[in-house]
């Protein structure tokens, strides 16, 4: 008897309120992943690709001069001597001279041409003369010429200061452009205090002031030369012949 009345209170709220709603269950909306943006900046391999390279030679490039594989110099060098000179050439120059995109071109384009040299001039410099900007290490080894890493960057600053102590010697700013820029542009990347000592050291072979100004005035070399044991054997001909008439025209005949 109790259950029917409970049954009939049963039914009588369920007509009255409808059957018990279940409860709805939400799933959360699914978190969106966002990853970092990362903006992909070119590398200096995809910069000589771009001027003119081809991968191998890029990678060449790249494996010759390893100060060139980071920062913004080969970048800067190439786009300003785009201004100046045609693209083929500027790929010509940084495939067969690379180490000369390791100083400050546009520096140097600045100081030569204010020396007097026109566009193909400095051209000529950059394409010929690579020792002018490139100082050779004093543990390198003989016949190194910078390449590869093997020399440190030498200035204009520098240069300009070596032209005036040459110049203390009697150079003149004609000699410089014809003999020294084209022929022997490692002298004007030593130091005064490099020049100097050299003076010293041939002072010290029994030479001299005036017979030493007539030896580096024929071969300027001299004042940067590793003075390895075959030069100084010469030197020592030298002085030893210098009653030759040779000498005394300025022809060291040995």
């Amino acid at each position: 008897m109790m259950q029917l009345r409970g049954q009939l209170q049963a039914n009588q709220s369920i007509r009255a309120f409808g059957p018990p709603r279940r409860r709805a269950f939400s799933c959360p909306a699914p978190t969106r992943i966002v990853y970092p943006v990362t903006c992909r900046t070119a590398t200096n391999s995809d910069v000589l690709l771009g001027a003119g390279l081809s991968p191998d030679e890029a990678h060449r490039v790249l494996a010759a001069c390893p100060s060139l594989a980071d920062g913004d110099l080969l970048a800067t060098n190439l786009n300003f001597l785009r201004t100046i000179y045609r693209p083929h050439l500027i790929a010509k120059l940084v495939s067969r001279r690379p180490e000369v995109f390791t100083a400050q071109l546009a520096e140097w384009h600045q100081f030569l041409t204010g020396y007097g040299l026109d566009d193909e001039g400095v051209w000529k410099v950059l394409r010929y003369s690579p020792g002018l900007l490139l100082r050779r290490r004093q543990d390198s080894e003989e016949g190194d010429d910078g390449g590869g890493g093997g020399g440190d960057v030498n200035t204009p600053y520098n240069a300009g200061a070596a032209i005036m102590w040459l110049k203390s010697y009697g150079w003149t700013d004609e000699e410089v452009v014809a003999r020294l820029l084209p022929c022997y542009p490692e002298v004007l990347a030593a130091t005064t205090e490099q020049m100097q000592a050299a003076m010293e050291f041939l002072r010290s072979r029994s030479f001299d002031d005036e017979a030493i100004t007539r030896m580096v005035r024929t071969f300027p070399p001299l004042l940067v030369a590793p003075y390895n044991e075959p030069l100084l054997q010469l030197i020592d001909r030298i002085r030893i012949s210098a009653h030759n008439k040779y000498v005394v025209s300025g022809s060291y005949h040995v």
